[in-house]
């Protein structure tokens, strides 16, 4: 029998998960910094994204 989570038991992360989630905070923040570092203009979120993925997995 499957036991179910407590009403404010926080969801438990496989260790992949966590590590997908934080690769993905990591290039969301630097996207964040490259849009800054562009004058915080419209357009290229984009590209903004591929070379922040390209740095952060070439870590």
């Amino acid at each position: 029998m499957t036991s179910t989570p407590e009403p404010n038991e926080e969801p438990r992360l496989s260790e992949m998960d966590a590590a997908i989630s934080e690769r993905h905070v990591k290039i969301q923040t630097r996207a964040y910094e490259l849009y800054l570092e562009r004058g915080d203009g419209p357009g290229s979120q984009f590209d903004d994204w591929l070379k922040a993925e390209l740095e952060i997995d070439s870590e």
